[in-house]
């Protein structure tokens, strides 16, 4: 009797752990597929955030909108600056497929690593933001004027052919807007800026600043310390067809152009009329604002 007892206590004993082997393998694969579902979705998250991320569009004979070609960076780009400075960094991004878009966006990532580095040297380093102009004209021709704020302005100037993804240089940019001498329309540029200020603040009948490029001084007998390095701006030194150009949405060409504003000689950024431009706001707009220079 003792033996059928002690038999069958053995036999319960054995399907019960039987019973639980099979139980913790199921639980084992349960988890485990579990956790494969968990990583598989993760990974096309990551996959999706990533391809949203990288998405650039290929060159088309299709023109698009500015907001289609460029996007403010500032995210980024903020990890590289320091404090409350980083929101007035504004960078922009191509986002046109091509070798020398590429090249534009590691220009700018360029710059950015030389902040991270000054401030990393010094917190309190002279950089104190940066901003962009975006234009495009009905042809496709895309101009970006990236500016640094580093004590004196620095602008870089990029054009790219929207349908091809290809750099236009100053020679197409010439054509496109009628201009037959880069320099010369530079220089016609500057006196239109210096004459439409002189007219804002002293009226029509004032008469002109500039003629033929010399200052006409105001006492009507020689030129003053101030007209001196007016008169200055106008070396040939700051003229060439290489300078930096591009176009409007008018298809107006623009020049960066040294100016002598308030006893300081910056570079400034007018059109042919002589009118400075600006961004509207936030650069996110990517549209530029036309103001009397």
């Amino acid at each position: 009797m003792k033996k059928i007892i002690a038999t069958t206590l053995a036999c319960a004993m054995m399907f019960s752990l039987a019973a639980c082997s099979v139980k913790q393998q199921e639980t084992t694969v349960t988890e485990s597929s579990e956790t494969t579902t968990q990583v598989t979705e993760t990974t096309e998250e990551t996959t999706e955030t990533t391809t949203e991320e990288t998405t650039l569009r290929a060159p088309s004979t299709q023109i698009l909108t500015k907001e289609d070609y460029v996007k403010n960076a500032r995210d980024k780009y903020k990890k590289y600056v320091k404090g409350d400075c980083k929101d007035d960094f504004y960078a922009p991004e191509i986002l046109i497929k091509s070798s020398y878009a590429d090249s534009v966006n590691n220009d700018i990532k360029k710059i950015f690593e030389k902040y991270k580095n000054a401030f990393k040297k010094d917190e309190d380093a002279e950089i104190f933001g940066s901003d962009y102009i975006v234009y495009l004209t009905k042809d496709g021709i895309l101009s970006v004027v990236f500016t640094e704020h580093k004590g004196k302005e620095v602008h870089h100037v990029y054009n790219i052919d929207v349908t091809t993804g290809e750099k236009v240089d100053n020679a197409r940019i010439a054509q496109i807007a009628g201009v037959t001498s880069i320099k010369t329309a530079a220089m016609d540029a500057l006196q239109n800026a210096y004459n439409s200020t002189y007219e804002y603040f002293h009226g029509a009948k004032a008469g002109k600043r500039v003629e033929n490029y010399k200052v006409i001084p105001e006492n009507g007998k020689k030129l003053t310390s101030e007209e001196k390095n007016m008169q200055a701006t106008f070396n040939e030194k700051y003229f060439s067809d290489d300078m930096k150009v591009g176009l409007t949405d008018e298809g107006k060409m623009f020049f960066v152009i040294t100016m002598y504003d308030a006893a300081l000689y910056s570079k400034f950024v007018i059109d042919a009329d002589g009118n400075s431009q600006d961004y509207v706001g936030n650069p996110a707009w990517v549209s530029p604002k036309n103001t009397k220079g």
